[in-house]
């Protein structure tokens, strides 16, 4: 059932690329989403995604190497699929509606294409798969971005780390020659070149994560629209970065320093983002570091339990969409206006909103609080904390803060379209009302609510808190990220650019100038002198011409060979 859903929604996608419509393309839009979802609701209803099935064709099969393509269910792929469901859902959701996006059908068509290529990297039993799903997705991702930018750091980041990909499982079959998963393992041990191969790997499924030093192509998606960028972030790259690590989990046992900077880097990320959050002016510029803080919760998760990861990954996807949906709402209302900088007091026309937002707060409070992390609760708390004071931040700014914005968007704040609101409600619904064991008895009793009115009063103090803060959104190096591009260029790209310089140089002073520059003027100096002696010297280059002529015919009289008489 789960193998033919997963084919079907393939064909859809295509058909929806294959047939695009110039007229009603919402209403083609709708089409494709209740026909997904007519697809996909028996599978999740069934609870077919945690139970152990396999699907699968043999692509190659040669004496010396077999790869089979699978698709597969079971504890340890069904909450990938089941997070990469609700990502779907909320893509072609918001795709019927959202006002910014024009080309509903084709990007459907993407999103049900990249759907099915996540399957088969969520179910990849061998490299070789794993690779090129993961190399098909960042080339469909690529034509969801329309901006000549983005798209530039997009293939840069990403096809590099394809590189280093490639390069790794290359290592991997030239030792073993083993595609599969488990041979890994064993070229992890014994290789001359593992120290070598794991820096490769970690590099790769650093730059998918995005984290920090690497997030500057998942940045500009900015630049593009909400829910294409949103959808890129959960059901993209990002999140072929945690299948990678979680396919090769064995490196953390293998190498303890790997944990290390996995570590580093997500703790890096997290601070960054919170930092940067609060400083940058741009909606979408927000959302993307809070996405980018979860990025880095997530991978805190990853190396502490990599079972609770398993069962925390759908929660924690829907209730980040949440989130993502939520801080949405003022820029929709506001006619796409993207600064938040232009706006303030706009709870005087947009209560609903206010209401939700708070909610959705109380729900990611209710969440966190709620889970059985044991010795982790301290780290999930400050997480919340850093969490809460980005959010609290940008709604105080928002909705309680002095009024900036113009004529224009005061003439049409109002609260969204009530269909902007669905999915909120829903996963807000579906979260609270979770009966999984992984959330605490205490907390399934306590009403969600019942938070409402401490989150409001953090808004306010927020605002009260922080008001200083938003002179920073009008210096324009910080808005255009000097310090942190000043930063980077000391930090990384200086060291490489000197690096270079230096290798240039020796390569040019030692090499060219020392060595081959000297050969050739010595060769030609030693040319000239022969030449000198030799015309100035009757005697000696009479014999030595004579000689050269002489060799020269006897070669051309045995090169030609003796006529032979018949």
């Amino acid at each position: 059932m789960f193998a033919s859903a997963v084919l079907k929604i393939g064909l859809s996608g295509l058909l929806a690329e294959l047939f695009q419509k110039n007229r009603a393309v919402k209403s083609w839009a709708v089409v494709l989403f209740l026909a997904l979802g007519w697809l996909l609701y028996p599978v999740v209803d069934s609870g077919q995604l945690f139970n152990r099935s396999i699907w699968f064709f043999t692509w190659i099969k040669t004496p010396v190497i077999r790869v089979d393509v699978a698709l597969r269910t079971g504890a340890a792929y069904g909450p990938f699929i089941l997070s990469q469901i609700i990502v779907l859902g909320f893509a072609l959701y918001y795709n019927m509606f959202f006002s910014l996006e024009k080309l509903r059908l084709r990007h459907g068509g993407l999103y049900a294409l990249i759907f099915m290529l996540m399957m088969f990297a969520v179910s990849a039993g061998n490299s070789l798969q794993l690779l090129i799903t993961i190399c098909l997705i960042d080339v469909l991702s690529f034509y969801l971005i329309s901006e000549a930018s983005v798209r530039r750091n997009f293939v840069f980041f990403n096809f590099f780390a394809d590189f280093l990909l490639l390069v790794f499982f290359a290592l991997v079959w030239g030792s073993e020659n083993d595609l599969h998963f488990p041979a890994m393992q064993k070229f992890l041990k014994y290789s001359a070149h593992r120290e070598f191969a794991v820096a490769l790997f970690l590099t790769a499924a650093l730059i998918k994560c995005g984290c920090v030093g690497f997030h500057n192509y998942l940045l500009d998606l900015k630049k593009i629209s909400f829910v294409r960028a949103v959808f890129l972030f959960y059901g993209g790259t990002p999140f072929l970065g945690l299948i990678l690590l979680l396919r090769c989990y064995g490196i953390f046992s293998l190498f303890p320093w790997v944990e290390k900077v996995v570590a580093v880097a997500a703790l890096l990320s997290i601070l960054w983002a919170v930092v940067a959050a609060c400083l940058i002016d741009s909606i979408k510029a927000k959302i993307l570091y809070f996405n980018m803080m979860v990025w880095g919760g997530c991978l805190g998760i990853l190396l502490s339990d990599k079972q609770l990861f398993l069962q925390l990954i759908p929660y924690i996807t829907a209730v980040a969409l949440l989130i993502c949906c939520v801080l949405i709402l003022p820029l929709v209302a506001a006619a796409n206006e993207p600064f938040v900088s232009k706006t303030g007091g706009f709870v005087k026309s947009m209560k609903f909103s206010l209401v939700v937002s708070l909610s959705a707060l109380s729900v990611l409070v209710y969440f966190v609080l709620g889970l059985q992390l044991e010795n982790y609760k301290l780290y999930a708390c400050l997480w919340l904390g850093a969490a809460g004071l980005v959010l609290l931040h940008y709604l105080a700014q928002v909705y309680f803060g002095s009024v900036k914005a113009d004529e224009r968007v005061w003439a049409i704040v109002k609260n969204p379209n009530p269909m902007y609101f669905l999915f909120i409600l829903a996963v807000g619904y579906g979260v609270v009302s979770s009966q999984k064991p992984l959330f605490s008895a205490q907390y399934l009793n306590l009403c969600v609510f019942a938070l409402f009115v401490p989150i409001l009063l953090g808004c306010c103090s927020a605002w009260r808190l922080m008001r200083g803060g938003d002179k920073v959104y009008q210096i324009e190096s910080v808005q255009q990220a000097m310090p942190a591009l000043k930063f980077f260029q000391i930090l990384v790209v200086a060291p490489i650019r000197n690096f270079g310089r230096v290798l240039w140089l020796t390569v040019d002073f030692l090499f060219v100038e020392r060595f081959l520059m000297a050969f050739v003027r010595r060769m030609i100096y030693s040319t000239l002198k022969v030449s000198r002696f030799l015309h100035h010297n009757l005697l000696v280059s009479g014999v030595v011409f004579t000689t050269i002529g002489l060799f020269v015919i006897v070669l051309v009289f045995y090169w030609q060979g003796v006529p032979v008489n018949e």
